[in-house]
């Protein structure tokens, strides 16, 4: 096993090792081992690469059903729309590639995780998609928000309590 590093900011040590990713290449990426899921995670990479429809979707039924194999999340996907397996197996690389699916180490069919948590991609994502589509301004996702048929309970009460916070901030 190579020599582990800590980070100077006491964060979890982390190894620098050799990875063959789904294009048949390989490429140098520090892990770290996650004791509690028995498994290496590759490093987030420090900003959000951009994604496409289709790779949130595979992140999202990863994140649902991790460890998990491309079979079993082209099988999801397909499901849902009329794509090929060869899309869903080469949108699963390109995100393997940007960093944010690995492998799971072990035996039979290759499984893959998330290497990031969805509750750090979710809030780059909305930030983009205010920032880049909606022009900076919340006010129209709010209004949609408001005017929304399909909220639950749940989802109005999560709604008042972020007002709540947003008003005791000013």
């Amino acid at each position: 096993m190579p020599q582990s590093v800590t980070p100077k900011d006491g964060g979890e040590p982390f190894f620098e090792r050799t990875l063959l990713t789904s294009y048949g290449t390989s490429r140098k990426m520090l892990v770290f081992y996650d004791p509690c899921r028995k498994l290496e995670i590759a490093s987030m990479p420090k900003e959000l690469p951009t994604l496409g429809e289709m790779e949130i979707q595979v992140m999202r039924l990863v994140w649902e059903h991790q460890p998990c194999t491309e079979r079993q999340i082209s099988d999801l996907v397909r499901q849902e729309r009329d794509v090929a397996r060869t899309t869903v197996l080469k949108t699963m690389q390109r995100l393997e590639a940007k960093k944010l699916l690995v492998r799971v180490p072990g035996e039979g069919p290759v499984r893959f995780r998330a290497a990031v948590e969805e509750n750090r991609v979710l809030p780059q994502l909305i930030r983009r998609f205010v920032e880049q589509i909606l022009g900076g301004s919340p006010e129209p996702l709010v209004a949609y928000l408001a005017e929304s048929k399909n909220l639950s309970a749940k989802d109005l009460e999560s709604l008042r309590n972020i007002a709540r916070k947003v008003q005791e901030e000013k």
